[in-house]
C-alpha cells in the first residue's frame, strides 16, 4: 500500500502539484496537474520535426527518383509547397501525421547536354529539422542496342525475323534519324524514343545467294553516347526440293570399288525422274523459250507406261540439259555451264558451277552413298534388302519394262529403286568420254542391281530404253 502511494504522489509532483496538499486541498492539487498538463500539450505542437532523405544524384541515366518527407515531431506537420532547382520538378503538398512519412517523385527533365544540380527545398510548419536536400543529374542522349540477330541458315529467297531493341539509356529524348543495314538484312525505323523508353525494330534477313551473310547495323541518332552498331549474321541456303533425302555425309566402306572416298552432304531424290517430270520442264522450256533444244526428246513413253514411270530414251546431254532448264523453272541457279554460260544445246562436256544451287546428277561416290543408306546403312546387298525382289525390279521379275518408281520397298533412307528399274546416269566419267550408270534395270539379272555394282555406258549421246536418272542437289540445298 506503501509504495501505490507513492506512486501517486510522484505524478502529483510531476504535474506541479503537492502531494502532502492531495488530501487537504485536493481541488487545488488537481487544478494545478490540469494546467500543467495543458502546457505539455502546448509544447508537443512546437516540435514539428522535418526529415528529407532520397537518392536524388540522378547521374545520366535516371529520370525519376523518389524524396521521402519524414515528421519525426509529436504533431502533424504541413508541407505546403516545394521548390526546385532548374531541370528538376514535382509537387505535393499536404499533412504528415506525426511519426509518418510521404514519398513525392522527383522528375529530371534537362534541356540541355550539361550537369544540372540544386537544393530541392519543402516549404513546411516545421520547428526544426532539415527542409533541404542536394539534387544533381547530368543531361545526356544515350542509346542501348540490344537483341539476337544471329539469325543461322535460312533458304535464300525466304525472310525471316528477329527484333533488334532500342533503349533510350539517358536523361533526355533520344532522336533515331535512321538505321542502314548491310547486305541481306533490311527494316525501317526512325523516330522519337523517350528517356527510359525503349523501341523494338523488325530486322529482316532475305539472302538470295549461297553465302555466308555479316556486318553491323548501325542505328543513326543524336545520342552522345552508348553504341551506334550492332552485329548481324546469317547464312544463305537453297529451299529443300520435294522429295528430296538430306543424306549426311560419311566415308564409303571395304567392298566398295570406291572404299575410303569421302563423300560430303547431300540432297538425293526420293525417286526417278518420271515421265511426267520430265515433260512438265521439257514443255515449260520450250513454251517459254528458254532456248534449250528439248524439243520432242523423251516425248512418248513406251506402251504401258504412264507419267509416274522413269523416264528413259534420254541421253546424257539430255539430262543435265534438263537439269538445267529444272532448276531455272524454280528459280534457281543451273549448275552446268559452257564458256561461262548456262549450257542449254549440243553435245558437249560441260563444266560445273559448284556454288550453283540447281540441280545435277549424282557422283558416283554419292549415288552409292545414298544407295548403301548413308550412315544408317544396314549393309544390305541391295538398296535396302538381301533380297532384291524386295526393293528391286529386275528381269526376274519384270522382263516386260520398267514400273512405277516408289512402287517396291525403300532403302534405309527412304529412298526407292536405287536397284533395278532403270540404270541411272552418274556425273563420273568414265573411261574417255563414257559416262558412268548405277543401280542395274528391268532387263538385268539381279546382281547388276547390287548396291557395289558400277556399269558405263558407251558412249553419253544414246538414248536406251534401260537408262533413266535421279536428281541431287548440293549440301543445304
Amino acid at each position: 500500500m506503501r509504495q501505490v502511494v507513492d506512486a501517486v504522489g510522484k505524478v502529483v509532483v510531476a504535474f506541479g502539484g503537492n502531494a502532502s496538499n492531495l488530501v487537504s486541498n485536493p481541488t487545488a492539487t488537481i487544478a494545478t496537474m490540469e494546467k500543467t498538463a495543458k502546457n505539455v500539450l502546448e509544447l508537443q505542437k512546437v516540435f514539428r520535426v522535418i526529415g528529407l532523405t532520397g537518392n536524388l544524384a540522378f547521374g545520366n541515366s535516371s529520370t525519376t527518383r523518389q524524396l521521402v518527407i519524414s515528421n519525426t515531431g509529436f504533431y502533424p506537420l504541413v508541407v505546403t509547397g516545394i521548390t526546385y532547382p532548374s531541370g528538376f520538378s514535382g509537387a505535393w503538398s499536404g499533412t504528415i501525421a506525426p511519426g509518418a512519412t510521404q514519398s513525392v517523385g522527383v522528375t529530371f527533365t534537362p534541356s540541355a547536354l550539361q550537369s544540372y544540380s540544386g537544393n530541392i527545398v519543402v516549404a513546411s510548419d516545421a520547428s526544426s529539422g532539415v527542409g533541404t536536400i542536394a539534387v544533381s543529374a547530368q543531361g545526356a542522349r544515350s542509346v542501348g542496342l540490344a537483341g539476337n540477330l544471329s539469325f543461322g541458315n535460312n533458304t535464300v529467297s525466304v525472310a525471316s525475323q528477329r527484333t533488334l531493341t532500342i533503349t533510350n539509356t539517358g536523361t533526355m529524348n533520344l532522336v533515331v534519324s535512321g538505321i542502314t543495314y548491310p547486305s541481306g538484312f533490311s527494316g525501317a525505323w526512325s523516330g522519337t524514343i523517350a528517356a527510359g523508353a525503349l523501341q523494338n525494330v523488325t530486322v529482316t534477313f532475305t539472302p538470295t545467294a549461297l553465302q555466308a551473310y555479316s556486318g553491323n547495323i548501325t542505328v543513326n541518332s543524336n545520342a552522345a553516347g552508348g553504341p551506334v552498331a550492332l552485329a548481324v549474321s546469317g547464312v544463305g541456303e537453297v529451299p529443300p526440293s520435294a522429295n528430296m533425302v538430306t543424306v549426311t555425309g560419311g566415308t564409303l566402306p571395304q567392298g566398295s570399288g570406291l572404299a575410303g572416298q569421302v563423300v560430303a552432304a547431300f540432297r538425293i531424290g526420293k525417286y526417278e525422274v518420271t515421265w511426267g517430270e520430265w515433260k512438265e520442264v521439257r514443255d515449260w522450256a520450250v513454251a517459254n523459250n528458254k532456248g534449250y533444244d528439248l524439243a520432242g526428246v523423251g516425248d512418248t513413253y513406251p506402251s504401258g507406261s504412264g507419267d509416274n514411270f522413269p523416264v528413259n530414251k534420254v541421253n546424257w546431254y539430255d539430262v543435265v540439259k534438263w537439269s538445267n532448264a529444272r532448276s531455272e523453272k524454280e528459280g534457281l541457279t543451273p549448275v552446268y555451264q559452257v564458256s561461262g554460260a548456262t549450257y542449254k544445246t549440243g553435245e558437249v562436256a560441260p563444266t560445273l558451277n559448284a556454288s550453283a544451287n540447281g540441280y545435277r546428277l549424282p557422283s558416283e561416290k554419292e549415288w552409292e552413298w545414298a544407295a548403301r543408306g548413308g550412315v544408317s546403312s544396314q549393309g544390305y546387298t541391295y538398296s535396302g534388302s538381301n533380297t532384291a525382289s524386295e526393293v528391286a525390279w529386275t528381269y526376274e521379275n519384270s522382263s516386260d519394262g520398267s514400273k512405277a518408281v516408289g512402287s517396291k520397298s525403300a532403302n534405309e533412307l527412304g529412298i526407292y529403286d536405287m536397284s533395278g528399274n532403270v540404270w541411272e546416269w552418274c556425273e563420273d566419267v568414265a573411261y574417255t568420254s563414257n559416262r558412268r550408270i548405277r543401280g542395274g534395270s528391268w532387263d538385268g539379272i539381279a546382281d547388276h542391281a547390287g548396291v557395289a555394282s558400277r556399269d558405263l555406258l558407251d558412249g553419253p549421246g544414246r538414248r536406251v530404253s534401260n537408262v533413266g536418272f535421279r536428281l541431287v542437289r548440293s549440301s543445304g540445298n
